[in-house]
C-alpha cells in the first residue's frame, strides 16, 4: 500500500481515510481554478464552432417561411394547419418556390394558403404542386427582394455529421435546433 498517501489505496483500511467521493470533492475545490484556466485557452474550437452556426443561422434564416393554410370540413368546421418552409430556387427555373410539407396545405384552397417571410410580409402562392407518396408540396409564387436557400448535396452527409434544422413550429419564429446524423 501506499500509506501516508492521501487517498492511496481506495477501499482498503490505511487509505487515508478518503474514498473516491472525498477526492473528488477535494479535486473540485482545490483544481478549480486551474481547471477554469484550461477552459478558457481551450475552447476555442467550441467557440469558431458557434460563430460559424451563428453566421449559418443568420445567412439561411431568411429563407425560412411559416405558412399556414385553413380549410373547412365537411360538417362545416374551420381547420387551420401551420408549417415551415424554405424558399429555393433551380437550376431550371431560376423563379423562386417555396418546399413544404404536402399535408400542411394538403386540403386548403389556393385562396386559403399564406406563406409568412421573415420580412413580415405575407404572400400567397399562385399554384402549388404536390406529392403524396412524399409529403412534400412546391408553393409558387410572384414576390420580389427574397432571399432563396442554397442546395447542397445530401449524399456526401454521413453519420455523425452535425446538422441545423431550422423551421417556425408552431409559429414560432427564428427556431433553429442543432443536432447529430
Amino acid at each position: 500500500g501506499a500509506r501516508g498517501v492521501p487517498g492511496a489505496g481506495v477501499g482498503r483500511r490505511g487509505g487515508g481515510g478518503r474514498g473516491a467521493r472525498g477526492r473528488a470533492r477535494a479535486l473540485r475545490v482545490s483544481g478549480a481554478g486551474r481547471l477554469w484556466e484550461e477552459l478558457d485557452s481551450e475552447t476555442g474550437a467550441l467557440v469558431e464552432g458557434s460563430r460559424l452556426l451563428t453566421k449559418m443561422t443568420k445567412v439561411a434564416t431568411p429563407s425560412v417561411v411559416h405558412i399556414q393554410s385553413e380549410y373547412r370540413t365537411p360538417r362545416g368546421s374551420m381547420v387551420e394547419e401551420t408549417g415551415s418552409g424554405v424558399i429555393m430556387t433551380s437550376p431550371k427555373s431560376r423563379e423562386m418556390f417555396v418546399v413544404t410539407n404536402r399535408h400542411v396545405i394538403a386540403n386548403a384552397k389556393l385562396k386559403d394558403i399564406a406563406i409568412h417571410i421573415f420580412d413580415g410580409r405575407v404572400i400567397y402562392p399562385t399554384d402549388v404542386l404536390k406529392d403524396s407518396a412524399t409529403d412534400i408540396a412546391v408553393l409558387k409564387f410572384d414576390a420580389t427582394n427574397l432571399q432563396p436557400a442554397r442546395w447542397s448535396n445530401s449524399d456526401k452527409l454521413e453519420i455523425g455529421h452535425m446538422v441545423l434544422a431550422m423551421g417556425s413550429p408552431f409559429g414560432l419564429s427564428q427556431s433553429v435546433t442543432f443536432g447529430i446524423i
